[in-house]
């Protein structure tokens, strides 16, 4: 199985055997070999073959159909998700069902857009930093309310955000006093 889904992914992205084998820095017969199942790699290799193509060692042995990390990640919430639904009442159930087409309404609107994604995203993920916040045991009322305010301007500086998206079709410039001061410079980078 190990072959056949190494062939595949080399093929999906459009490499030659001889490509495959410089990026890799392999030979082209090992490759070979794997892909004709006469061989199995030892586990760096194993590991250095499913960094290039981003896929699990478990797809890539045959035994997950599930590519990635992110796929398994979202499978298993999923899992859980329903799981938990049914031990709801039926208005929870309600407010669940609501709060997730929202989202994927949402996600669905924007699927294209990487930028609104990423604000999106850090909005969602914000939203559940400060939930942990103020769940907080035996938390201070006076931190409490510096708490609030200071993820209250972090909501406002990404809404801000995608307002400005979808103005100008550009991600915000920092610098620009219109926007509220991020959590940190590195706020926008891509990589986040």
């Amino acid at each position: 199985m190990f072959g056949q889904r190494l062939r595949q992914l080399r093929k999906e992205r459009g490499l030659s055997l001889r490509e495959l084998s410089e990026h890799l820095d392999l030979s082209f017969s090992t490759l070979g070999y794997y892909e004709r199942e006469e061989r199995q790699p030892d586990l760096d290799t194993l590991d250095k073959i499913a960094s290039f193509f981003d896929v699990r060692h478990d797809y890539l042995l045959g035994h997950s159909d599930i590519k990635t990390f992110d796929e398994y990640v979202l499978n298993n919430d999923f899992d859980f998700i329903k799981e938990q639904f049914q031990e709801l009442d039926k208005e929870n159930r309600k407010y669940i069902t609501d709060s997730i087409d929202s989202v994927y309404l949402l996600l669905m609107a924007n699927r294209k857009d990487p930028n609104a994604l990423k604000i999106i995203s850090k909005f969602f993920y914000l939203l559940h930093l400060w939930d942990v916040e103020m769940r907080k045991q035996n938390t201070d009322f006076e931190d409490l309310i510096s708490s609030f305010s200071f993820y209250k301007a972090q909501f406002d500086y990404l809404l801000n955000g995608l307002l400005c998206l979808r103005h100008t079709g550009n991600m915000p410039n920092p610098r620009n006093a219109f926007f509220m001061k991020p959590i940190d410079d590195s706020f926008w980078d891509t990589e986040k």
